[in-house]
C-alpha cells in the first residue's frame, strides 16, 4: 500500500543575497522530512523562493494557502519576511511556523502564528536572571547596539534585573558596526573607576587642646597611618587598575561581531563577568587564542544548541562541515528542528483543523537543537532558552529556562 503523502509548504531565500542560508535552511527541512517520516505517511514538500523580498513572501503565503494539499508553511528566514508572511497568513486557515523570527509581537497577527524562537525581549530577561538571580552580581552595566534588536534585548535585561534588585551602573549604545567603540567603553571604566573608591567617612571631632599639657600629645601618625600614605610626587596611573566593581556586563551583539567586540572589551582591564546573547555562540571564531581567553567564563543565552551528545550528533545528519559558514550551519539546524517539531504533531490523518488544533493546548518538546516550550501563557511563542558557558575552548549547557522556570546542570569533570 503506498504511503499517504502530507503535503508541506517552505518559504525560503533560495536566491539573492541570503540564498546560501536559504538553501542551508532548506538542506535542514529536507533532512528531517526524511528521517521523520514514518510508517503510515511520507513528507512531502512543496518550496517557493521568496529571493528574501517582502512582496513576493506575502505572495508564496498566498500560492501555497491556495493549495488544499498543504496542511502547514514553514515561514522565511528574515524579520521583515516573517512580518509579511504573519499578516498574509492571519485570513488563512494554515498554520504558519516562524522558525528564527525573535520580535516581539508577530503572532498577534493570528492564531495561526506560531514562532519557534524565544523573543530578544525573553532572552534578555533570561540573561538577567541567571547573572543576578544564580550568579548574585548586584552590580551590573550593559554595552548593546543602538538599535531595535539591542533594544529589546536590554529592555528585557534591564527590566529583570531591576526587579531582582540589582544596581543598574551603566547602560552604553553604540551605533552600526562596533569597529571603535572606545568613546563607550571609556565611559563604561569611569564608571567602574568610581565605584570602586570607597566612600570615606569624615568625623569632625570639637575639642579645646592644651597644648601646654604635656599628658595630651598628638601624633601625625593618629590622623595620618603609614599604611595609606602616598608621597606628593607618587604618580597613580588609574588606566592600569584591574578593577572589579561592576559584577557582570550584557554583551548583546549582531552576528559577525565578535572579533571587534571582544579585543576591544579586553582593553578596558575589567575584571567582570560577561554575559552574551545567541550571536556569541560561534566556537569558530572564539577558538582564536586572542579571543578565547579574553571572553573565557563568559555565559551565552541561546535558543539553537549543537547537539551535544554523541547519540545526538549521531543521528544528525547535518554538521558545520557541511557548509561555508556558522550562519548557514544555524540556519540548517533551524530548518531541521522545526520539521522535527511539526512532524511529532502530525497525526495519523493529517490536515488543517486538526493540526491548528494540536497547538491550542501547552506543549513541551526536547528537539535536536531547541526546546520547545509552548505554555497558557505562551501559547504561540516558544518561552525556552538555552544557557551556556564558555570554557577552555567548549560550549557547555549549565541551564535551561523553560517558561520562566531555569532548570541548571552540574558542570561536567574536567
Amino acid at each position: 500500500q503506498p504511503l499517504e503523502s502530507v503535503m508541506i509548504g517552505v518559504i525560503a531565500p533560495l536566491s539573492g543575497p541570503s540564498g546560501p542560508e536559504g538553501r542551508a535552511y532548506l538542506k535542514g527541512i529536507q533532512e528531517a522530512a526524511k528521517r521523520f517520516s514514518d510508517d503510515n505517511y511520507s513528507l512531502v514538500l512543496e518550496v517557493v523562493d521568496n529571493e528574501g523580498d517582502e512582496l513576493k513572501t506575502t505572495e508564496s503565503v498566498q500560492i501555497l494557502s491556495a493549495n488544499p494539499n498543504i496542511v502547514a508553511i514553514l515561514g522565511p528566514l528574515s524579520t521583515s519576511g516573517s512580518i509579511s508572511a504573519s499578516a498574509a497568513a492571519a485570513q488563512m486557515k494554515i498554520l504558519l511556523m516562524l522558525p528564527t523570527a525573535s520580535r516581539m509581537g508577530l503572532t498577534n497577527a493570528g492564531d495561526n502564528v506560531l514562532q519557534l524562537n524565544s523573543t530578544l525581549f525573553q532572552q534578555g530577561r533570561y540573561a538577567a536572571e541567571y547573572a543576578v538571580g544564580e550568579l548574585n552580581a548586584a552590580t551590573i552595566a550593559v554595552v548593546a547596539p543602538q538599535d531595535r534588536f539591542g533594544k529589546e534585548l536590554t529592555d528585557g535585561f534591564l527590566e529583570q534585573a531591576d526587579a531582582l534588585g540589582a544596581e543598574i551602573a551603566a547602560v552604553e549604545w553604540y551605533r552600526g558596526i562596533p569597529i571603535d567603540i572606545g568613546v563607550q567603553l571609556r565611559s563604561l571604566r569611569k564608571v567602574a573607576f568610581e565605584l570602586a573608591i570607597p566612600d570615606t567617612e569624615v568625623v569632625i571631632i570639637h575639642a579645646v587642646l592644651d597644648t601646654l599639657d604635656s599628658t595630651f600629645n598628638i601624633a601625625e601618625i593618629d590622623f595620618f597611618p603609614e599604611e595609606v600614605a602616598i608621597e606628593e610626587d607618587e604618580d597613580v596611573d588609574s588606566t592600569k587598575i584591574v578593577l572589579s566593581s561592576i559584577d557582570a556586563v550584557y554583551l548583546p551583539i549582531h552576528t559577525g561581531d565578535i572579533q571587534y567586540i571582544a579585543s576591544q572589551f579586553t582593553a578596558l582591564l575589567l575584571e567582570t563577568q560577561l554575559i552574551g546573547n545567541g550571536s556569541w555562540y560561534d566556537p569558530l571564531e572564539l577558538s582564536d587564542d586572542l579571543i578565547s581567553q579574553n571572553v573565557d567564563g563568559m555565559i551565552v543565552v541561546s535558543n539553537l544548541v549543537e547537539p551535544q551528545h554523541k547519540d545526538s550528533q549521531k543521528q544528525l545528519s547535518i554538521s558545520q562541515d557541511d557548509f561555508t559558514s556558522r550562519r548557514e550551519f544555524l540556519m540548517a539546524l533551524a530548518g531541521y528542528d522545526a520539521m522535527e517539531f511539526l512532524s511529532v504533531n502530525i497525526g495519523s490523518k493529517p490536515n488543517r483543523i486538526d493540526l491548528l488544533a494540536s497547538f491550542e493546548s501547552p506543549q513541551f518538546y526536547r528537539g535536536t537543537s531547541r526546546i520547545h516550550s509552548f505554555t497558557e501563557q505562551s501559547l504561540k511563542v516558544n518561552s525556552a532558552s538555552t544557557v551556556l558557558k564558555y570554557h577552555r575552548g567548549n560550549f557547555e549547557t549549565v541551564a535551561e529556562f523553560i517558561a520562566d522556570s531555569l532548570v541548571t546542570f552540574k558542570p561536567s569533570a574536567p
